[in-house]
């Protein structure tokens, strides 16, 4: 499977990267305080909930069978990594709004650490995913459930 198919299946991926993206060139455009805290408020929006689904989906029903083929090693580099995201998701949350400097600073760690992590993901863990596997994941994301031919952890 390509790298092309498998970020369209896996929209959520890119999608994460995207956004994360753009925080990183309005903090290094420097723009405006303004801005830039609107654009905040919608990422931490989206890390809260979309992208949290997301994280728990991929621990609970993709990292165990990645795990079962060999990837252990890569999959806990990858919790490891969604950990990381939640605590300085937590951090930039807990940034005053009024501290422009404090917000530009957290918002950028954050997205730069999202960005690596997106890139981990899609260079030594889903390259090992079948098309079908990929859109299965991918449809249990949509639908915020479990995802049919992948087991659950502990089972």
């Amino acid at each position: 499977m390509s790298k092309r198919d498998l970020s369209r299946v896996l929209g959520e991926e890119d999608r994460a990267r995207r956004f994360a993206e753009r925080i990183v060139e309005l903090c290094e455009a420097g723009d405006d305080e303004e801005r830039i805290g609107r654009e905040v408020e919608g990422f931490l929006a989206y890390l809260t909930d979309d992208l949290e689904i997301h994280l728990q989906h991929e621990e609970t029903d993709l990292f165990p069978a990645l795990a079962a083929r060999g990837l252990d090693v890569e999959t806990q580099e990858a919790r490891h990594q969604h950990e990381q995201l939640r605590t300085l998701r937590r951090a930039l949350f807990g940034v005053p709004r009024h501290d422009a400097k404090a917000l530009h600073d957290a918002a950028l760690a954050l997205a730069l650490a999202l960005i690596r992590h997106t890139a981990f993901e899609k260079d030594f863990l889903y390259v090992d995913l079948t098309q079908d596997e990929a859109r299965a994941f991918r449809e249990g994301v949509d639908g915020d459930r479990h995802v049919p031919g992948l087991p659950r952890s502990g089972t």
